[in-house]
Order: C-alpha cells, then structure tokens, then sequence
C-alpha cells in the first residue's frame, strides 16, 4: 500500500510539472542548442578584406549611472564595515576565553551572597502534587442525600 502511495504521489507531481513546462513554453527540448546569429559586419563578403568591427557603446543614463556609483560605494562601505564588526567580534572571543574567574574567600572584603531559603515543595496534606479530583455529579447528589 504504501509502495502504491508513493507512485501516486510521484505520477501525480511529474504529470504537474509536464502540464507546467508545456504551458510556459512547449515541449522540454532534449539538448540544449544555442544559436548566436551571425553579425552583419562579420558576414563574409570579400575574403580579401579583413572585417570591420563597429564597436558602439550603449547609451546610458547619467542619472541611472550615477545611482549606480552611489550603490557600489555604499556596498564598498557596508563592506569594510562588516570586517570591521568581525575584527571586534574576533577580539572579544579571544577576550572572553581568556577570561578567568577567581574567589578569593580569603580577603576582608569578601561576603557570601544572601540566599533565601528554598521554598517547602512537600505536600504532606494531601495524596500528591495536585488537588484530589472532584466528585461526579452523580455521587455528590448520593452523598448529599
């Protein structure tokens, strides 16, 4: 039974993922094949002449660029300051585990700690921790009686 319930389970999954993949974008292609189209200016057209690369560059917004700047710098700045935080948390932990703690019980200006005394837990007066259980309603009304 449970063998059964497992293949259901798994059928059921990868028939939801076939219905997925085939309405997103079709068939799920058996190889991968990449096509890159060929540029027009490397198109062979005379052998003799070597090709002309245009190189362009792409037309930025200034605006765009500058909140650009602005963003690396700020990760530059959260970046040195996380190191930073690091360095100190690495000095405290070097701190801390050399960190000894003496009683020295033998000076004058030692004096122990008041403790108060621990509060009685035993409950003599009755069968145990709790409170003995109430009486159904059909015995209260026999002994009231």
């Amino acid at each position: 039974m449970a063998l059964v319930a497992m293949l259901a389970a798994g059928l059921s999954q990868w028939c939801s993922v076939n219905q997925l993949v085939l309405s997103v974008g079709g068939t799920m292609p058996k190889q991968l094949r990449v096509t890159t189209p060929t540029p027009p200016a490397l198109a062979k057209k005379d052998p003799a002449t070597p090709p002309v690369l245009a190189r362009t560059t792409p037309t930025t917004n200034p605006a765009s660029e500058k909140f650009f700047e602005t963003l690396v710098s700020e990760l530059k700045t959260l970046k040195q300051q996380n190191q930073e935080l690091k360095d100190q948390v690495a000095e405290t932990n070097r701190d801390m585990m050399e960190v000894q703690f003496r009683l020295d019980s033998h000076s004058e200006s030692f004096r122990p700690l008041k403790v108060a005394p621990e509060p009685d837990t035993t409950h003599d007066d009755g069968p145990g921790v709790l409170p003995p259980r109430a009486l159904p309603a059909d015995e209260e009304e026999s002994l009231g009686q």
